[in-house]
């Protein structure tokens, strides 16, 4: 029940945003590079997009990080680990306020961070191997 009260009350397009896109044989689609995100259009808790700029900023050491309810803030503040993200395409660890942001070509309205532009073009390509 708790959960269902703080999904409601963040506000990002996509409530199930665990639903991967549906990738079959018939759709053959090259995936083309897309534009970056900024950081104010997402919840870094939640790792989505949001319908509207943040207005859960939460400052850390001068860094600005942004959350989509009081939950989402209050866990990116009180837990560190969730203030870093992987890239997809080199394994690095990298901050996510400090990563390059894309929308996540297999989830809908998710998003990844990328150490690089060219580490996000290189995945892009190798997605389209």
């Amino acid at each position: 029940m708790l959960l269902g009260i703080l999904t409601i009350s963040c506000n990002f397009q996509n409530k199930d945003n665990s639903e991967k896109k549906q990738n079959t044989e018939t759709n053959t689609a090259t995936i083309k590079p897309a534009e970056q995100i900024k950081p104010t259009d997402i919840c870094m808790f939640y790792n989505v997009i949001l319908d509207a700029p943040s207005e859960f900023p939460v400052d850390i050491d001068g860094k600005i990080y942004y959350g989509c309810c009081d939950y989402s803030s209050s866990q990116l503040r009180e837990d560190s680990t969730t203030r870093f993200s992987i890239d997809p395409f080199s394994g690095e660890k990298v901050d996510k306020i400090d990563a390059l942001i894309y929308p996540d070509p297999n989830i809908d309205n998710g998003v990844l961070y990328f150490k690089s532009k060219e580490n996000y073009l290189q995945f892009i390509e190798k997605l389209n191997e």
